[in-house]
């Protein structure tokens, strides 16, 4: 739980979610405006819904998994690699049952068009909130490990070098 509460504070998960969750926001409401179109037969563009192919919420999801395996194989070797992966796991879990069982509610029976349009939404909108979480969790854990680590190491090489020198230690 701490490590939860350390990764939600990082600076770098803040600045992250600053840019991120007003694009998301936007991106949902393209959702909710383009789900609403098909229910009152004016139809938006595709790209308006979080799960259309070329849509603009799919290019959002394929630039944060790239980045969360970029980030992931960066940290693998991490003494709290662990937990970061326990965290993930129920992110990818969290999505998981918002892609089967939600989708499976979805294509199940006969529905309503305005039932089955709220079910669709929460489906895409459950995943993506999801992912964003894992990418924020991810950007978190990479800051306070990863970049950290590093700046310790190279603050310890640069007191070593005055030492050295004859500088100020």
């Amino acid at each position: 739980m701490r490590l939860a509460f350390e990764i939600a504070r990082s600076r770098a998960s803040l600045i992250a979610a600053f840019f991120l969750l007003p694009y998301a926001g936007v991106l949902i409401g393209l959702d909710v405006a383009a789900h609403y179109g098909s229910l009152t037969i004016a139809e938006l563009p595709v790209q308006f819904y979080l799960a259309s192919d070329r849509g603009f919420g799919e290019f959002l999801e394929y630039s944060m998994t790239g980045a969360i395996a970029v980030m992931t194989l960066l940290l693998w070797t991490y003494k709290r690699a662990l937990c970061f992966s326990l965290i993930l796991a129920a992110c990818v879990a969290g999505a998981a049952f918002f892609g089967v069982v939600v989708d499976f509610l979805v294509v199940w029976g006969e529905q309503e068009a305005a039932s089955h349009v709220l079910l669709v939404f929460i489906e895409d909108g459950g995943e993506f909130a999801m992912l964003i979480l894992a990418f924020l969790f991810t950007v978190g854990f990479f800051d306070s490990e990863y970049v950290q680590s590093r700046n310790a190491a190279s603050a310890s090489a640069n007191r070593t070098y005055q030492r050295m020198s004859g500088g100020a230690a």
